[in-house]
């Protein structure tokens, strides 16, 4: 279990042994690297990803997800309301106003954050741009045009070649 990347506490919980008599055992029994088959440690690690306990921290993940989408949500609609309120309001001083928008902008910052950390929309963007070509635009020069329509005429030449055969 502990090579197939069960932690000491996950491995005690299952076992209802101590930490430290599962560490003492380990250093005792000196598994090298490679002692244990690659079936078994395949098998140990579906084992990890189908235990109920693995079940319930993902429905635990995605609860917590959802009321931190839910919460950002709410605070927008309140923010929202807020903000027509102050519009609104002719007797309010522009300096209490002012730290109301400030307190808004807050409000929309973290609630963006929230949305974005719960989707992973920042790494998906970055992995999206990571992946993209790189487009490269630049003024040629007659010769490189002259080059560029000698070698367009080469390849057409040479497709038309091919079919031939």
């Amino acid at each position: 279990m502990r090579e197939s990347g069960y932690s000491l506490a996950s491995i005690s919980d299952k076992t209802k042994l101590s930490p430290s008599t599962l560490y003492r055992a380990f250093k005792r029994l000196t598994v090298s690297k490679g002692g244990v088959t690659a079936e078994m440690v395949e098998d140990a690690r579906m084992g990890l990803f189908n235990d109920a306990l693995f079940d319930s921290l993902k429905f635990q993940v995605a609860a917590s997800i959802l009321d931190d989408l839910a919460i950002a949500r709410k605070m927008r609609e309140v923010m929202l309301l807020a903000l027509d309120e102050l519009e609104a309001d002719k007797k309010t001083p522009a300096a209490l106003k002012s730290r109301s928008l400030a307190a808004f902008a807050t409000v929309l910052k973290i609630t963006q954050e929230v949305s974005r950390k719960s989707l992973r929309l920042d790494s998906t963007d970055n992995q999206i741009l990571d992946d993209m070509p790189e487009l490269v635009v630049a003024i040629m020069t007659d010769e490189e045009i002259d080059e560029a329509k000698n070698k367009a005429k080469e390849d057409e030449w040479m497709e038309t070649d091919d079919i031939d055969e």
